[in-house]
């Protein structure tokens, strides 16, 4: 039987660690990658708002963010980062090389600064060993970055702007593919309006007993924001497993959720990496720090999978 070729047998991941922005826009196969029906690109841009979002902590959801702007990037797609999260785990990850913001998610909120001013490109730069010089790596990463100030109860209580990222986006335009929400691990106000504002929500889980509870809270708090706001269309794309140990427990876990929830688990997984604490320390995603990495390929093939889903109008 013909086995069916893989996407990243197809565009080959080291092919993908050269291609910039530039390259994006001119080269003939970038130009036949920007309209790959396995990529979901399409003429007319609309940015695809996606909150990953899960109510238990610690489950590496803000890495997941990170490294799949990283991807998404990587195979030619700009991608906005917003991070809601107050400690601020993405926005470190994405701005230890180069800081360029000018103001943080609380300036949104205070209306300081007009949101397209709050967002900065990501750049990264690597050791050439050739040269023996650090070569800039350009990326299709924007980032509107956290803040510790939104973390305090008084500013919880004060916070009752539902409608924020919806407006926010009005005032953007269409000038992203995608746009990753990095959520708090809990429900609270902030985390509502970003929810209001997506389409998708992807929940990275732990395969452990945690998650099933998890996984049920999140779909309750899916059907309040169906049934109390006007965004009647919010699906959850996903739950996808990190850190996975391919262990007979794990996959018991697994299996449990995949029959409690039928088609709610991507197929693709995160594996646990000893590089990947590195890769953050750094301050350079997995796809642009070692392209040839298992873990890196993970990522690639989560991405790839999120966006089928997307384009096959996954519903759940």
């Amino acid at each position: 039987m013909h086995k069916k070729k893989s996407f990243l047998s197809i565009l080959d991941i080291d092919f993908l660690s050269v291609v910039s922005y530039e390259h994006t826009k001119k080269t003939p196969f970038a130009q036949k990658l920007s309209s790959n029906p396995i990529l979901g690109r399409k003429e007319r841009r609309v940015v695809k708002k996606i909150a990953f979002f899960s109510q238990k902590g610690g489950v590496g959801k803000s890495t997941l963010v990170a490294n799949t702007a990283g991807s998404l990037s990587k195979s030619g797609h700009s991608v906005l980062v917003v991070d809601l999260d107050g400690q601020g785990t993405t926005t470190s990850y994405l701005t230890t090389i180069k800081d360029n913001s000018t103001g943080t998610v609380y300036d949104l909120i205070t209306e300081t600064k007009a949101g397209k001013d709050l967002v900065c490109p990501v750049e990264f730069d690597k050791w050439d060993p050739k040269t023996q010089k650090r070569v800039p790596l350009e990326t299709n990463i924007s980032l509107l970055p956290a803040s510790h100030e939104i973390t305090s109860p008084e500013f919880y209580m004060s916070f009752k702007d539902k409608d924020l990222f919806k407006r926010f986006f009005k005032e953007l335009g269409q000038e992203y593919d995608f746009c990753l929400f990095d959520c708090p691990g809990y429900a609270n106000m902030i985390t509502e309006s970003a929810l209001i504002a997506s389409d998708y929500i992807i929940a990275p889980a732990f395969a452990d007993t945690d998650s099933i509870k998890g996984i049920g809270d999140l779909m309750d708090t899916r059907k309040r924001i169906r049934t109390e706001t006007d965004n009647i269309s919010l699906e959850v794309l996903g739950v996808i497993f990190t850190c996975y140990q391919n262990t007979s427990f794990s996959r018991q876990i697994r299996d449990y959720i995949s029959e409690s929830w039928q088609g709610i688990v991507f197929g693709s997984t995160i594996r646990k990496a000893a590089i990947i604490p590195e890769s953050r320390y750094l301050g350079i995603p997995m796809a642009y720090y070692k392209p040839k990495e298992n873990v890196t390929t993970d990522f690639a093939a989560f991405t790839e999978e999120m966006i089928a889903r997307i384009k096959n109008g996954r519903k759940n």
